[in-house]
């Protein structure tokens, strides 16, 4: 498969890993070329009109996965159903509160790698639309942060290094239900995010806040496999 039809009420899941891959629209004929799950590679540019256009490919599981978008205006207006998306917004360092806000519109420009948690009914691989795909990729991270607290969009598998390196870091557990403390060898992971507190700040135990949906703490298990 090398093409795919797009639709807006058919814009769910792909069936193929296929690294030349694009989607055409047949009624404005735009082709939108796709940043893949394992693969940082900028894709190609083209396309008659609106030639800017791209997605991400994503395999949510069910439950909460964490997100970071390597374009502008993310188009959550069109994402299928039974994905939210949300984004941080407050942090009170005294409660350990961290707050983090349902996403309604579709993303505005200049928001390229933004960090998000995306909540799934069901697992899946997604396709995530957007504009001006990022081209040069100079930075491995890229944050959102309130107070001390960041919020880190990963565009690297490894450990946390340079300015996260010492750092208390959290990422989303492998059941994808709750936040727990990365190990000293767990690896972030394309396209994912964690939350990074300074470990000589005295944090009160940090408890996830969604804006519609009940609160999950955070534990602490033997391991955490990835995010």
């Amino acid at each position: 498969i090398t093409t795919i039809e797009l639709r807006d009420t058919a814009v769910c899941y792909l069936p193929t890993t296929n690294t030349n891959i694009y989607y055409y629209n047949n009624t404005s004929q735009q082709k939108y070329f796709a940043f893949k799950e394992n693969s940082i590679a900028v894709p190609t540019q083209n396309g008659t009109s609106g030639g800017n256009w791209t997605s991400l490919t994503r395999t949510f599981k069910a439950g909460y996965n964490s997100l970071c978008v390597p374009f502008n205006k993310l188009q959550v207006t069109k994402l299928p159903a039974g994905l939210t998306v949300y984004k941080l917004s407050a942090y009170n360092s005294g409660t350990g509160e961290v707050t983090f806000t349902k996403v309604t519109e579709n993303e505005s420009a200049n928001t390229k790698n933004v960090p998000y948690i995306v909540h799934a009914e069901k697992a899946g691989t997604y396709v995530l639309l957007g504009r001006d795909p990022e081209k040069d990729f100079t930075s491995s991270y890229y944050k959102a942060q309130q107070g001390d607290l960041k919020f880190v969009g990963s565009y690297v598998n490894k450990v946390p290094d340079g300015d996260y390196a010492s750092t208390i870091n959290y990422g989303i557990t492998a059941d994808a239900a709750r936040l727990a403390r990365m190990g000293a060898e767990t690896k972030t992971a394309l396209y994912r995010a964690f939350i990074a507190v300074p470990a000589s700040a005295n944090v009160a135990p940090l408890v996830l806040s969604f804006s519609d949906d009940d609160i999950t703490d955070i534990v602490t298990p033997e391991a955490v496999d990835g995010l």
